[in-house]
């Protein structure tokens, strides 16, 4: 952040859109990022990012002119997390290729594995950029689309695609069912704008630059960020450190350079509360905080800075776990898409030597009901629930009733085929 955060005469304040002109952005100091440093050749490991961080150069990217182009393509950066070429392309949301899949945006069966599809595992530039202007968060910012859509490129390219599930489709989804949730009756009259913008952008940059492995794999392996983040909250300490870091870089992608500096340090605790509470280890005392703190009534807890915090929280982490509640097709997506990711996992800790922390997820003997079911038993069934109680969504618990009873089918049906293999054996 620069010393003057307000800016507010600035040329933000134009109403301008992405659809009647394209973008390429330019940078200076091209030189550093030569092909032939150690950067350039490859995207540096989770470790080495890290460790980079506490080396890096002071000076921060200037823009130097920009264009916009209307394409949907993307060059791949080369260092330090900047976005580092000399062509930058977005594409536009009103683009008609994809206006079949973000026609649902503000709807629960919005089908963000339809809108990877189309723009090649690219969705968070395309959902984001409607979503946040359904949200006035540009006007609230004071920034214009240009901004924000070069901040979306920057982000969604520190999600790694190659991970089934924790990747942009994942940020996408997560974004799109806590803006389901803000535009709640109770909730839109009750949260503050600066609130609602706060846990826009936490869902957005959530899990950003997740290598694919759960913080216990982190510690247990002694992983440089265990280290740096004292075996707390180690990945969601770095997803939400590493947003901040690289909205910072550069005006070109900084969507806070136009926030005065108190309200600057608002948004920035909020989201960063927010990310700190998708940590999994703190569930239970999230949700017995939420309930406690609604009690008989909701009005209350709605009138209170302190409690709206805990609806945040709450908000977040039921937008970041609702798969179970989405509809049929959605839900067993992206149970397949986890359990992958816990397969390769368990595959990792086993050539390692380390613990086996999710014993469920072992490729050779999971049954994938029974791990479904028994997720929505002992997380998703109580913490829905509670938040049903405050914010009704009764399309959503039906869902999840649905999908339990398939769940449930698969894990008799499953046992079934073992137990018919076992005898003829």
């Amino acid at each position: 952040m620069g010393e003057n955060l307000t800016g507010r005469g600035s040329a933000a304040k134009k109403n301008r859109t992405l659809h009647n002109f394209a973008v390429e952005s330019r940078y200076k100091n091209r030189s550093e990022i030569s092909s032939g440093s150690r950067w350039a050749r490859g995207r540096p490991s989770l470790i080495r990012k890290e460790q980079s961080y506490h080396k890096e150069a002071r000076e921060d990217l200037k823009c130097n002119e920009s264009t916009f182009v209307i394409k949907a393509e993307y060059t791949n950066y080369a260092g330090k997390h900047w976005i580092s070429q000399a062509n930058v392309q977005a594409s536009v949301i009103e683009s008609s290729q994809y206006e079949e899949q973000l026609k649902n945006d503000d709807k629960w069966t919005f089908d963000v594995i339809a809108l990877e599809r189309v723009t090649k595992k690219r969705p968070l530039l395309h959902a984001g950029l409607k979503i946040l202007r359904r949200f006035n968060v540009m006007e609230f910012l004071d920034i214009d689309d240009i901004i924000m859509c070069s901040w979306l490129a920057l982000i969604e390219d520190n999600y790694h695609s190659s991970n089934t599930y924790h990747n942009s489709s994942h940020a996408t989804d997560v974004l799109q069912a806590a803006a389901y949730f803000l535009a709640k009756d109770k909730l839109r009259d009750s949260m503050e704008v600066i609130e609602q913008v706060s846990i826009l952008v936490a869902a957005i940059v959530h899990d950003i630059d997740h290598p694919g492995r759960t913080n216990s794999f982190i510690t247990n392996s002694n992983g440089y960020l265990a280290v740096l983040y004292n075996d707390i909250s180690v990945l969601e300490s770095h997803h939400a450190s590493l947003a901040f870091r690289l909205t910072r870089k550069s005006d070109c992608v900084n969507i806070f350079q136009n926030v005065q500096r108190d309200q600057y340090r608002s948004i920035r605790e909020k989201i960063i509360d927010a990310v700190l509470a998708t940590d999994m280890t703190k569930h239970f005392d999230h949700v017995s905080k939420f309930v406690s703190s609604f009690n008989d009534s909701a009005k209350p807890c709605l009138e209170s800075a302190d409690s709206r915090k805990l609806v945040s929280r709450m908000l977040i982490k039921c937008a970041d776990i609702s798969n179970p509640l989405r509809s049929r097709n959605l839900c067993i997506e992206w149970a397949k898409r986890i359990s992958e990711e816990y397969f390769e996992q368990t595959e990792d800790e086993k050539e390692k030597g380390l613990p086996v922390m999710m014993a469920i997820f072992d490729r050779n003997c999971c049954n994938l009901g029974k791990a479904q079911t028994g997720f929505i038993d002992f997380i998703i069934r109580d913490m829905f629930s509670a938040w049903d109680e405050v914010i009704p969504i009764p399309e959503l618990i039906t869902n999840l009733e649905d999908n339990y009873k398939f769940w449930k089918d698969e894990e008799e049906r499953i046992e079934e085929e073992r137990a018919q293999a076992d005898e003829t054996n």
